[in-house]
């Protein structure tokens, strides 16, 4: 779980550190690359309340995840393959969706699975220690990339790694909900 939300924070922290960088890579103005930015920013805020909103009515994490982490692999190949700012602007909105999805469910994932308040309060602070670490490494590590190979397209091969990471992750936890031993 702490795998999870260190990588998931870790793509979002490196999109909101490289975006500008890599549209203006991509040839957009300066102006055109901070409203794609500002764009995402805003909509990922807007998701985060929505989707998990959403999330109460039909209590399947695995398929949001798995929807959020295609929306993600869309918005980015999106990037890759294409070069007009209307694609940009909707493949951008893709990764808000993604973004704003990713982290609620990140941070709901551990309550999931124990048995009390204690439990809860244990593991949700270690998740976030380990994965705020995590998280705060990823951009780093890109930016290493992306400076040795002077190309930003790494921004998006490293995306898609990650993503594809999360749906591993996704496979691989347990898909049932622990009830609480004292009845709820």
């Amino acid at each position: 779980m702490a795998l999870f939300f260190g990588i998931q924070s870790g793509i979002f922290y490196s999109l909101i550190t490289w975006f500008v960088e890599f549209f203006k890579f991509k040839e957009l103005s300066n102006q055109e690359s901070v409203l794609l930015l500002t764009t995402f920013t805003a909509m990922q805020m807007a998701f985060s309340f929505i989707i998990p909103t959403i999330m109460d009515k039909f209590d399947n994490d695995k398929i949001w995840i798995y929807i959020c982490s295609l929306s993600m692999l869309i918005g980015m190949l999106l990037l890759s393959r294409y070069n007009s700012l209307g694609i940009f602007l909707f493949a951008v909105l893709l990764l808000a969706f993604s973004a704003g999805g990713l982290f609620p469910i990140a941070l709901l994932l551990p309550l999931k699975f124990v048995h009390s308040p204690v439990e809860a309060s244990i593991w949700t602070s270690m998740v976030q220690a380990f994965g705020y670490m995590i998280g705060g490494v990823i951009p780093i590590l890109i930016g290493v990339i992306i400076d040795s190979t002077n190309n930003l397209n790494y921004l998006i091969y490293s995306i898609i790694t990650g993503i594809l990471f999360i749906l591993v992750l996704t496979i691989l936890l347990p898909s049932r909900k622990v009830t609480n031993k004292n009845g709820g």
